[in-house]
């Protein structure tokens, strides 16, 4: 391009500013004029309206191009606050988070052609749409928004395909109904502090072995073993409920690699410990409730819901761990009044319950070189040291049967009374 066709050049782009939107119509009179276009037939153009806007020649609103861009993610679309009020309150309430961002990206899609494209993946969502122009893709964006399902509208059907989406919605239709409330909150607990700022809201397909056995390094070099165990068990959870709805086809955590974790079983109460406890506790306003623990193997968290029944043969209690697949709802597991707990029992027949935070100061006065949970530790070794047999031992400490025992099992008050009975020495 020789020194008059520069000027000739630049009189077009004078003339092009007094356009709207003329930032777009420049970049397209400089893509031609690096194409070797002549000059002539960009005034042509010009002259016949074609490097106006579409917005302005095929009914489309009139849009403000944004200035406002970012090398990775493109150029920022904005939106009139009557605009994102057509917006579903979710995206709303999503979009105002995220700092009223919107990207738009100029994709190639010829040897000199271009389009525009939202790609959207957010929070459950995942949607992409393109346009010749901002204005027409911003409106095909909000279009889209109108037809999108509701994640939160079970009437839907809606599975979100994104981590901490699909997470949520696993917890809540899943994970929720299967364990007891104090494990999904743990669980939860443990999912929002490790899983859900690591993952974020990535895409399930994307999640790969490395990924996964990255955060279980992490968690084991900081000496959390059980936490690498658990977040373990966790993201199986989540991805064989993935694969169950068909988004993966493998679960990324099979394969990785977990280092044993030797956890901290209880240490039993020696009989002379035993028998020095009991002493100690003769006269106490706790005397009752340690001896519950200590001969119905009930856990610490289980305390405050121990009743006793109406013939005064089981000491009734909550089981924290399981709950009932069917409906949800809280089991409860009985365990007989065997002779050695008869003598308290029959002293106080309603004694008073109290918490494991309250319990633990006292027990802790009391006894050295045990914790709390000792006390279950020790009934279920005397349990087997008296031959109390397995299901009746599995019942009593509040242990699942496997999926077959489960459906075939129902112990008798008189058969678990019997195996009660043996616990005497």
């Amino acid at each position: 391009m020789n020194y008059k066709q520069l000027q000739k050049l630049n009189e077009i782009i004078e003339n092009l500013k007094s356009h709207p939107n003329f930032d777009e119509n420049i970049q397209f009179v400089l893509d031609l004029a690096d194409n070797s276009v002549q000059t002539q037939t960009l005034k042509t153009l010009i002259d016949e309206g074609k490097l106006v806007p579409p917005t302005q020649t095929d009914g489309q609103p009139k849009v403000e191009n944004s200035t406002r861009t970012d090398k990775k993610q493109g150029v920022v679309v904005d939106f009139t606050k009557q605009e994102i009020q057509t917006m579903p309150n979710k995206i709303k309430t999503i979009y105002k988070k995220e700092g009223y961002t919107i990207y738009a990206q100029q994709i190639k899609c010829g040897q000199n052609n271009f389009t525009w494209l939202i790609r959207y993946r957010r929070d459950g969502y995942n949607f992409s749409v393109c346009g010749k122009t901002l204005a027409i893709v911003k409106q095909r964006f909000l279009e889209k928004l109108q037809s999108l399902p509701n994640p939160n509208d079970a009437n839907d059907y809606y599975v979100p395909t994104t981590f901490h989406s699909f997470a949520t919605y696993y917890f809540e239709n899943y994970r929720k109904r299967k364990v007891a409330a104090e494990t999904y909150q743990n669980d939860l607990y443990r999912y929002k502090k490790y899983l859900q700022p690591f993952f974020k809201e990535t895409p399930l397909v994307k999640i790969k072995l490395a990924q996964c056995q990255h955060l279980i390094n992490t968690v084991v070099e900081q000496g959390k073993g059980k936490t690498a165990d658990e977040l373990h068990s966790i993201m199986n959870g989540i991805f064989e409920f993935a694969k169950n709805n068909h988004i993966i086809q493998h679960n990324p955590n099979d394969a990785v690699f977990l280092p044993k974790y030797q956890s901290e079983s209880g240490v039993a109460l020696t009989k002379a410990e035993e028998k020095q406890f009991l002493a100690k506790l003769k006269g106490s306003k706790f005397e009752t409730c340690f001896a519950i623990a200590l001969y119905t193997g009930i856990r610490p968290n289980e305390y405050t819901s121990v009743e006793i029944d109406e013939k005064r043969q089981f000491i009734i209690a909550k089981n924290s761990k399981l709950k009932n697949k069917r409906n949800g709802e809280i089991v409860y597991k009985k365990i007989p009044i065997s002779p050695m707990l008869r003598p308290y029992i029959d002293a106080n027949p309603s004694p008073k319950l109290y918490t494991a935070k309250y319990l633990r100061k006292f027990y802790n006065q009391i006894i050295d070189g045990h914790i709390l949970y000792d006390l279950r530790t020790t009934f279920y070794s005397r349990c087997k040291e008296c031959h109390i047999e397995e299901y009746a031992l599995k019942a009593f400490m509040g242990h699942s049967l496997k999926s077959v025992d489960r459906a075939y099992t129902d112990l008798s008050d008189e058969y678990l009374i019997a195996e009660g009975n043996k616990l005497n020495y």
